[in-house]
């Protein structure tokens, strides 16, 4: 509807005047929005839109029988009953539409808008209808219709306050109309009460105007945070009657009306700021309640629910640190279930993540009668711990072995059935025992399991010291290593990391691989702790820098302009004064830039308050190589230092991408990336194996994602075609395939069509995460 057409109809209306046909016009207008609402609520998707559009067309029906019954001034019974189903159907018409259930929400919406209609009452009186009144007789339905007006006002202002706060602001002109119609019918009855001309006609023709720009959808967003101008709204609306109200008591007297309408205001504002009160301390409570959520999953294995291994850590230095005080024995049972490995190869990860599940539920099952007195937890992979403490560590041996019998049933996973095996060690503590920490218990613990392991596994064994002198399993796994790496059969396989948004390649994370000699493939969790523990970690650090320089420097002669690698480095190796050196000289002796290398370091590395570790870091970003905090989630003790530590990437474990069809997991991976967005650090999400995880990933705001659905580990020369072709592809995508002329400002640089890029705007684009598209 068009402005012109508003001024010829609105002055259409005033020509007629109050007699018949005015009414008559008055009355096809509101037949014309009642038929209009009324189709409306037909063609709902939703029965509570329905229902809300079915009040509106009963309060157009119920205006009608005014003008129908009488052709006299208004008010009178008729007109005055019209109004008050009027009044009441737009105020249903609210509560319906109105989302959700926080009554909390609703009862504000309410207070706002009484606020602004007492204040426009107060100014109105002033105004105009003090003087029409006074002195002049008037009768109970004369007052009702006199505040009825009001009311339709308080129901316009209900109905935009949904507008602006739940509808999207392309589908807005619609609610605009329907205020606005139902502002001019308020306003006609006032003029109508002090014998003027009103507009009724004008009001309902506005409202079937805006009924036909309903969509037939309810084009409703997401809840979101009250607004700022929203919420001083009704304090600035009431300015307004403050004035009036300060201007009559200099010049004069408030009248009585006036007086109990600022009463009635004061009441409201105080009623709002209460519900501000109540609203701010749920909100707080809420918050509360989601950091408490966050502490547990932080001390929670995500697969399996069980204590991580930082919390059972805690929980064993806690213990060794009272058993003096307390005289109380402890024990650490450590499980790893045998042959592990063949389940996720032969029926996959997801059939073996049940499997993990299961041995947890065996597990529990096992230790609920100790009650407190057991922990159990899963450290990693396929391994478990228990803590007994009091009677359950003087029982330690049978426990294990009641462990061991309840895995003797098959495992039903889905339609298979498997029978798991695990090798457990134990290791039994008593008052006046010489251990130094946690660490030194679990291992000697883990010295008894593969004991265990060596005799043909699933058994239980005792750890004894005659254990530490017996040719070990890490002892042997150390020689092989020794000679591994002697041989250079240390291997590297590269995963992509793609940018989630696009699907592009933006680089590639280098994996070690050993096949030991007649034993077949060794796990990097495996060797590289084996490593540590025997110092010669640093050699394969050396040896994994050395073959991922050399692959790059290869990539980048064959015209792969854009190639960077991530590696991983151990905690321990952050503590090697010589490690920045070793990685400074690997990328001079390739002619390599630091930009090319992301180095990964763990979480746990991190955790703790050793400036040390922090330092190394930060050393190594001095190199230009960007900094990553890897398996985030699992582990880190103090959320509050990410953004103080020099990192620039954070990447989320696998555990909490693989329960992104949760909706705790969702909400996990959604604080992390806020958490991340917030200091300004790129997110990367391990281990997405399917197309559903991807997809919750793209809309949770995740930056990159690396996984088997996205690309298995590869070798070498399979990586940097991978590469060199999602170069390519950027290069036809956005520089030679474009549609238009146009060009783009890339580090002091300009991309312009037609031509291709520098290495330089390459490797700027590649570092990151949107890209220039």
């Amino acid at each position: 509807m068009t402005v012109t057409a508003v001024v010829v109809l609105l002055a259409a209306r005033l020509w007629l005047g109050d007699g018949p046909w005015g009414a008559v016009m008055d009355s096809l207008a509101a037949v014309t929005a009642a038929v209009s609402t009324a189709r409306t609520a037909r063609r709902a998707e939703r029965p509570r839109s329905a229902a809300a559009w079915w009040c509106y067309t009963a309060a157009c029906l119920a205006w009608i029988a005014a003008p129908l019954a009488r052709f006299g001034p208004f008010p009178d019974a008729v007109g005055v009953a019209g109004r008050v189903v009027l009044v009441l159907g737009c105020a249903a018409g609210w509560w319906l539409t109105s989302t959700g259930d926080d009554v909390r929400a609703r009862v504000r919406m309410g207070i706002d808008s009484a606020i602004a209609t007492v204040a426009a009452f107060i100014v109105t009186w002033a105004l105009v209808l003090d003087a029409s009144w006074r002195g002049a007789p008037h009768g109970a339905h004369d007052v009702l219709a006199l505040a009825l007006p009001f009311g339709a006002v308080q129901a316009a202002l209900l109905c935009g306050i949904v507008a602006l706060t739940e509808i999207r602001p392309d589908s807005r002109r619609m609610p605009v109309y329907f205020v606005a119609g139902l502002l001019v019918i308020a306003a006609s009855d006032v003029v109508s009460a002090v014998g003027g001309r009103p507009a009724w006609a004008i009001g309902f023709l506005l409202v079937a105007r805006a009924i036909q720009l309903y969509p037939g959808t309810t084009e409703r967003r997401e809840a979101q945070p009250t607004s700022t101008w929203l919420t001083y709204a009704p304090y600035v609306l009431a300015m307004p009657a403050l004035v009036a109200l300060a201007v009559q008591e200099v010049v004069g007297t408030v009248p009585l009306t006036e007086s109990v309408a600022s009463v009635v205001l004061v009441v409201l504002v105080i009623l709002r700021q209460l519900v501000l009160l109540s609203e701010n301390l749920a909100l707080v409570a809420e918050l509360a309640a989601k950091e408490r959520e966050l502490r547990i999953q932080a001390r929670r294995d995500a697969l399996t629910g069980l204590a991580n291994r930082e919390h059972f850590q805690e929980r064993l230095d806690a213990a060794l640190a009272s058993r003096g005080r307390l005289d109380t024995p402890l024990a650490v049972v450590f499980l790893d279930l045998d042959d592990f490995k063949d389940v996720n190869d032969s029926l996959g990860h997801v059939v073996g993540d049940e499997a993990l599940r299961e041995v947890a539920r065996r597990l529990a099952a096992v230790l609920a009668p100790l009650g407190e007195d057991a922990v159990v937890a899963r450290l990693g992979g396929d391994e478990f711990a228990v803590l007994l403490g009091g009677q359950g560590a003087e029982r330690a041996p049978a426990t294990a072995r009641t462990i061991l019998d309840a895995f003797a049933a098959p495992f039903a996973l889905g339609d298979v059935r498997v029978a798991l095996g695990a090798s457990i060690g134990v290791v039994r503590v008593h008052t006046g025992d010489d251990v130094e920490d946690a660490v030194e218990l679990l291992r000697e613990a883990d010295i008894a399991m593969y004991a265990v392991k060596q005799r043909g596994k699933n058994g239980v064994k005792m750890f004894s010291p005659q254990l530490r002198h017996t040719p070990s399993h890490d002892l042997e796994l150390r020689a092989a290593l020794v000679a591994a790496l002697d041989a250079e059969q240390i291997e590297i396989a590269y995963q992509p990391l793609v940018r989630v948004s696009d699907g592009v390649i933006m680089g590639v994370e280098a994996l070690a691989r050993w096949t030991r000699e007649g034993v077949g493939p060794v796990s990097p969790a495996v060797f590289v702790a084996a490593a540590e523990r025997s110092g010669i970690v640093s050699r394969v650090t050396d040896a994994v820098l050395a073959q991922v320089c050399s692959d790059l420097a290869g990539w980048v002669a064959a015209g792969c302009s854009g190639a960077r690698v991530g590696i991983n480095v151990s905690a321990a190796e952050l503590a090697d004064a010589h490690l920045v050196d070793r990685i400074a000289g690997a990328l001079r002796r390739h002619g390599l830039e630091g930009w090319r290398l992301a180095v990964e370091v763990t979480e746990t590395a991190l955790a703790q308050d050793d400036d040390s570790a922090a330092a190394a870091v930060a050393r190594i970003h001095g190199l230009g190589c960007r900094t990553a905090v890897d398996d985030f989630g699992t582990g880190f003790s103090s959320l509050s230092r990410l953004g103080s530590l020099p990192v620039q990437t954070v990447k989320i474990d696998i555990c909490f991408t693989r329960e992104l069809h949760t909706r705790r997991g969702r909400e996990v991976v959604a604080a992390v990336v806020a958490l991340a967005r917030a200091h300004g650090l790129l997110t990367i999400a391990e281990g997405v194996e399917t197309p559903e995880q991807l997809a919750a990933l793209r809309e949770l705001g995740c930056d990159w994602a690396q996984g088997y659905h996205l690309g298995r580990p590869m070798p070498a020369a399979e990586a940097g075609v991978r590469l060199r072709t999602a170069d390519e592809s950027w290069i036809h995508k956005f520089v030679i395939g474009s549609a238009s002329p146009w060009t783009a400002d890339i580090s002091d640089e300009t991309i312009t069509q037609g031509r291709a890029p520098t290495d330089r705007q390459l490797q700027v684009w590649r570092t990151q995460p949107t890209g220039p598209a």
